[in-house]
């Protein structure tokens, strides 16, 4: 079994970002999906092999990263490209082109998990300074993806 927290959109929010270590330490991903990707520089020493990013338009960027673990293939992006905040549709075409069985993106700030095509999209909401602080934890085990939203109270 693979453990994993995706957050996005930290925007500088360092500060709650550290109320996370305890997911850090006990996880086997940490995806950070855009906008001041550069927040998880301080992790980096104690969870930097854990640690994978794509850059958001705060980035100046808008890329994308695609692995397996675990014979399951999983997508991460920011999707600013995809203009994700009008629809999921051209993200759905971009994963079944990259035969994706998941899709971890932000941009939105709204947290989500839906399915289209049998293809799991999951974003974890935002962890900015505005708003409610949202992020998502999930487990991978036998080809099968459970994720969860989780607030944080602050």
């Amino acid at each position: 079994m693979k453990k994993i927290i995706a957050i996005s959109d930290s925007h500088g929010n360092i500060k709650d970002l550290r109320l996370l270590t305890d997911y850090f330490k006990t996880c086997d991903y940490i995806f950070h999906l855009g906008d001041h990707d550069d927040d998880m520089r301080d992790f980096m020493p104690e969870y930097g092999n854990k640690i994978i990013a794509v850059k958001g338009n705060c980035d100046f960027g808008g890329e994308e990263f695609v692995f397996d673990a675990d014979g399951f293939r999983i997508m991460l992006v920011h999707g600013n490209k995809y203009h994700v905040k009008r629809g999921l549709y051209p993200l759905v075409l971009r994963a079944k082109e990259l035969k994706a069985d998941a899709v971890f993106f932000g941009h939105t700030h709204k947290p989500e998990i839906t399915e289209y095509d049998g293809i799991m999209f999951i974003n974890p909401g935002a962890m900015s300074r505005f708003g409610e602080k949202t992020f998502c934890v999930a487990e991978l085990d036998g080809g099968v993806l459970k994720p969860k939203i989780l607030k944080i109270s602050v």
